[in-house]
């Protein structure tokens, strides 16, 4: 294990990404992300990957329509992702390698994100299911591949 001794370190332990669209370089991307779960020794990051020129070429004002795995409602408004994933960070102890709880500061600066993410829900969007619309393209690319 590295690290130094006695402190926790962090591994990624899980991660996923599911592809709708393409996107290759040198296209520029933006990325939102979230914090999913926050749990006493993992935390799951959310991530939506966009295509930037998208975003600004759509001018149709349509609310961000994100296809996604349920939890993974990470959107920009306007656009469907072009890939959306998650990472899980668990923390052990350098020494042992067994789960440690998350480092109080770290904690507080994660708790304050959830937090801030809450209050930028609407009212009408707390009562949605978690998983946002399914662009129809992307429902097509799923349904073909069950």
């Amino acid at each position: 294990m590295s690290g130094k001794s006695g402190l926790p370190v962090g591994y990624v332990v899980e991660s996923k990404c599911t592809y709708f669209e393409p996107l290759s370089f040198p296209t520029p991307v933006t990325v939102g992300i979230r914090l999913g779960q926050l749990g006493r020794s993992s935390v799951r990051y959310e991530l939506g990957i966009f295509n930037a020129r998208a975003q600004s070429a759509d001018s149709s004002g349509a609310k961000g329509t994100v296809a996604a795995p349920p939890a993974a409602a990470v959107a920009v408004e306007g656009t469907a992702a072009c890939a959306v994933g998650y990472f899980v960070h668990v923390f052990v102890d350098a020494n042992t390698g067994k789960p440690t709880q998350i480092p109080p500061r770290l904690r507080c600066v994660l708790q304050s994100l959830q937090s801030t993410q809450s209050s930028r829900r609407s009212p009408s969007s707390a009562s949605l299911p978690s998983s946002p619309t399914t662009s129809p393209k992307a429902k097509k690319q799923i349904a073909a591949k069950l």
